[in-house]
């Protein structure tokens, strides 16, 4: 849709941006890089003798003893003292990424070590990789490949660090089948003066096959199929699109803490192409060197804040704001709106219109900014004292604010030639002093009517349409509880595209997307949004990330009510991926983790033709951010769903969104209960309205909740409708804490 936009007097203000002088440069963190290939190490029989706790840095009862006889995020443990100094056992192990975390008693010093251990598969015939992370006290971390077969395998790398270690991870797949049993023996790090000239290759042994070789035979005794990715394929599925939000500080820290180049901000852009990416939105809070607002360039510079004396030199946002600006005398957002223009991926500049991370007063921050400090009078609490860092936030009746973010919205614009800017209203929704909300809409019309001129202004100079986005709480009513009016955005013309989205804590799968789309009607395009979080808090159930499956469950039911495109939030790819780590795994539900999974989510939920060929599945989550007054929860407003009691004179009612289903499919519904034994009676389920036949007890893919949980087949009669409405009665008392609809295709 073309706008017609009013062109109003220029804002007061037109900004001329400055470059910072450079100093100094980033020390790195080396690290030594995985073998392509070299002869494999296996030995026959008893592990060689030593000392599993050869450095001294780990100490073994607080390191391994939580583990014994327990369990933890859907994974068995065992950990067996031995004359050799002990012996770790991994099997059952339902969610291979999370793995298991080695973490010493204080932060081993950088320096030079050499790691050893010794890995095993327990699964016959198949080949495991396993990864083993570094963790180090800035952040960051270094990622070594091993593959394993059923013989022990001895690895070994070398690790030169400029940061102290913190911890040792060891994590499965993203390959793998999800149920894989792995072991580790001998496992330890000891300091080394020198690293052997020859060491480069050392880091375990990759049995001298490709990623993709190793990925199809990963999966050969396994009902999914793996391939490596075939854009003649791909070609088949219409496109639907999908939204990428990149974080203003994921970035410019990994180019700090890694010393990246120009080429590198090449690379990255160039990695979606072939994708089904169609818009990337680049958030450049605080990124931008700035006359408006403190910029991390300006805090790597800086001595003091709010009259403290501050350092930020050793912090990785402003090391990689100095690397960009300072020493390579470049700027990464343009250098992505270029190469984003190149290859066909619409480049947005995002604004966050409040975000208020960690806004306490307990010295230098950085996202303390200057204008922050200077006006304590528009926080949006000033009757009683700060009781949440959210009370700091910023309060949009003030005209200063608003004329403050207008003005930086503007230096954006003055800056790049983008295709659009996204206002972020969910970083962070609550704009205005409790009680100001409602007036609040009439105001914020005013403000998004001033966004639109302003706009217009830069139409005219770059000589094309700039399209204007708001991300807005998931529900209508939400959206006028935070005094935002989107309506009346969208019948004035001012937006053309809306993206209902969470917060942080949970993907919300009920966003009603089809009254969203009569609502704003044909020409304003609609996004669903999808959290990098499953869900993270939950009454009776465990955090979760995603797999594909629950990402696809999203999706095609966004799809599948009329939704144009989906949008991610808070995915972040920091590094190119490479030919090789694109795979394509059509169904997969192992949680997520690299580039090799990135490349399959984004070639794999754009696409409502693509999402109807795999499996996936799709859970009751919650809001995570509500008015306080609709909150069902103490603190931050949050609506939850479960649980559920259900007893001899209370049946449980549930509301699941289904989407459309191919045919052929088999569809089941799973949830859990407080009674584990509950299987020899089973409850009476209907969906829509329909009995259900129950299939008996499963253990529960991932670490949603404690397994086992119930599973019913949904009769082909209750499908296709928009919701899979749930009645769950029984005669015996329970809760649900946990419920799914899963969609087979096989």
């Amino acid at each position: 849709m073309k706008k017609t936009k009013t062109l109003c007097a220029l804002l007061s203000v037109v900004i001329s941006l400055q470059m910072l002088c450079p100093i100094g440069r980033l020390s790195k963190v080396n690290t030594v890089s995985a073998a392509e290939s070299h002869e494999p190490y296996s030995i026959a029989g008893s592990l060689p003798s030593g000392n599993l706790l050869e450095s001294g840095d780990f100490n073994s009862e607080s390191c391994l003893s939580r583990w014994d006889k327990s369990t933890y995020g859907g994974q068995f443990m065992k950990y067996e003292e031995d004359a050799n100094g002990g012996y770790l056992s991994m099997n059952r192990i339902s969610v291979c990424w999370v793995g298991f975390t080695y973490t010493p008693t204080s932060a081993i010093p950088a320096g030079k070590y050499k790691f050893t251990g010794y890995f095993r598969t327990q699964n016959e015939g198949e080949i495991t990789r396993l990864r083993i992370i570094v963790n180090y006290a800035n952040g960051t971390n270094s990622q070594f490949a091993i593959y394993c077969g059923n013989d022990w395998l001895k690895a070994e790398f070398y690790i030169d660090t400029a940061s102290d270690i913190t911890s040792f991870k060891v994590a499965g797949g993203p390959f793998d089948q999800f149920r894989q049993d792995y072991c580790i023996d001998h496992f330890s790090l000891v300091a080394v003066d020198t690293i052997p000239e020859d060491a480069s290759g050392a880091a375990g042994d990759d049995l001298g096959i490709s990623p993709a070789e190793y990925a199809n035979k990963a999966y050969e005794s396994s009902r999914q199929s793996v391939t490596a990715w075939d854009p003649t394929v791909e070609s088949q599925y219409e496109v639907n699109g999908i939204m990428i939000n990149h974080d203003c500080t994921a970035y410019i820290s990994n180019i700090g803490a890694n010393s990246l180049n120009v080429q590198d901000f090449i690379d990255l852009a160039r990695s979606f192409e072939g994708s089904h990416v169609t818009d990337y939105i680049i958030n450049v809070d605080q990124v931008m060197p700035s006359e408006i607002k403190t910029s991390y360039l300006e805090m790597y510079h800086q001595t003091e804040q709010g009259g403290n004396a501050a350092d930020f030199k050793s912090n990785t946002v402003a090391i990689g704001a100095h690397r960009v600006y300072d020493i390579l005398g470049s700027d990464y957002i343009g250098v992505w709106i270029d190469t984003f223009n190149e290859i066909g991926i619409n480049p947005w500049l995002s604004f966050r219109m409040n975000d208020n991370h960690n806004l306490v007063d307990s010295g230098p921050q950085m996202s303390k900014t200057e204008f922050w400090y200077k006006n304590p009078q528009v926080r949006r609490v000033q009757h009683h004292p700060y009781v949440q860092y959210r009370d700091y936030a910023m309060d949009y009746t003030h005209d200063i604010v608003r004329e403050y973010v207008l003005s930086y919205i503007n230096e954006a614009l003055n800056r790049y030639d983008c295709y659009g800017i996204e206002l972020d209203y969910m970083r962070d929704p609550y704009l205005w002093h409790l009680g100001g909300e409602y007036n609040g809409l009439d105001i914020l019309n005013e403000f998004m009517r001033q966004v639109d001129d302003l706009v217009a202004i830069y139409e005219e100079k770059y000589g094309h349409e700039i399209k204007i986005a708001v991300r807005v709480a998931p529900d209508i009513q939400d959206c006028y509880d935070f005094g935002l009016d989107v309506l009346t955005w969208s019948a004035e013309g001012i937006v053309d595209t809306v993206i209902a989205a969470s917060y942080y804590e949970s993907s919300y799968t009920d966003i009603p997307t089809k009254l969203w789309k009569s609502l704003l009607g044909s020409d304003v395009e609609f996004a669903v949004n999808i959290e990098t979080n499953n869900h993270r808090t939950w009454p009776g159930a465990t955090s979760g990330g995603h797999t594909l499956e629950t990402i696809a469950g999203i999706a095609a039911s966004a799809f599948s009510q009329g939704a144009d495109k989906v949008y991610m939030f808070n995915f972040f790819l920091n590094t190119a991926i490479k030919e090789s780590e694109k795979i394509t795994t059509p169904s997969a539900n192992s949680l997520l983790t690299g580039n090799e999974s990135f490349w399959n989510i984004i070639t794999t939920i754009g696409s409502y033709d693509k999402l109807m060929t795999i499996n996936r599945r799709l859970m009751i989550s919650y809001k995570d951010m509500v008015m306080y007054w609709r909150s069902f929860t103490s603190g931050v407003g949050t609506v939850q769903f479960l649980p559920q009691t259900v007893s001899s004179s209370n049946n449980a009612v549930l509301n699941i969104p289904l989407g459309d289903v191919p045919a052929g499919a088999t569809v089941k519904l799973k949830f859990s209960t407080s009674n584990r034994s509950i299987g020899s009676t089973p409850p009476t389920v209907y969906v829509n309205s329909k009995v259900c036949t129950y299939a008996g007890m499963e253990s529960c893919d991932g670490t949603y909740t404690s397994s086992p949980v119930l599973c019913y087949v949904i009769p082909k009669s209750a499908i296709g409708q928009t919701y899979a409405v749930v009645e769950i009665k029984s005669g015996q008392t329970f809760t649900i804490d946990f419920a799914e609809i899963y969609i087979d295709v096989n």
